[in-house]
C-alpha cells in the first residue's frame, strides 16, 4: 500500500471467512489539491492500474471517493447514467468543482444513498465525523483508525 493520507479497501469476503482486497482507493493530501486514486492489484501484489480518477471537493471528500466507487469499479448504473445526462461519463478525470454544478453534485450525492454497493469496504484514517456520512449508505464496511500514544521512559537523573 502506498503513502496515502486515507485508504478505501474495496474487495469481497471470500468463502473462508477471509478478506479479499485487491483494489485500493487512496486519498492523497497533496500541495497542489487532494486526489482520489484507483490502485487494482494482481495476485501477486503489483500495481496493474494505478489511475488518478478524481479532483473532490473539500467539503465532500468522502461522498467523492464513494462516487469514484460507483462509477469506476461498482459500474452503478443509475451512477453512470446520470455521468452521461451531465455529459461527463467518459471523462478521464473528473474535476468535482469544475466539472460539476452545486445542484449536479448534490444530485450526484443524493443518487449514493439509493444503490446498494456490491463490494465490501475498509475505510482507513477517515474521522469519526466522516465515518457518519455512512449511516445512509446501503453497504458493509468496516472502519480502522490509529491512534497516537506517545511513552516516554523515566529518566533516573
Amino acid at each position: 500500500m502506498k503513502n496515502y493520507d486515507s485508504h478505501i479497501l474495496v474487495g469481497n469476503q471470500d468463502r473462508f471467512g477471509g478478506y479479499n482486497y485487491n483494489i485500493v482507493v487512496g486519498l492523497i493530501l497533496g500541495d497542489f489539491r487532494p486526489s482520489w486514486v484507483i490502485e487494482i492489484e494482481d495476485g501477486q501484489g503489483d500495481i496493474v492500474m494505478p489511475k488518478t480518477m478524481m479532483i473532490p471537493t473539500l467539503e465532500h471528500i468522502i461522498e467523492d471517493g464513494m462516487l469514484v466507487i460507483a462509477y469506476a469499479i461498482e459500474k452503478n448504473a443509475s451512477i453512470l447514467e446520470l455521468l452521461a445526462e451531465m455529459g461527463k461519463k467518459d471523462k478521464e478525470i473528473l474535476w468535482m468543482y469544475d466539472d460539476f454544478t452545486p445542484q449536479q453534485r448534490d444530485q450526484l450525492y443524493a443518487n449514493l444513498k439509493t444503490i446498494e454497493f456490491t463490494n465490501e469496504f475498509v475505510f482507513i484514517n477517515i474521522s469519526q465525523k466522516e465515518i457518519e456520512i455512512f449511516k445512509d449508505y446501503n453497504m458493509e464496511a468496516t472502519f480502522l483508525s490509529t491512534t497516537h500514544v506517545q511513552h516516554r521512559k523515566e529518566r533516573n537523573a
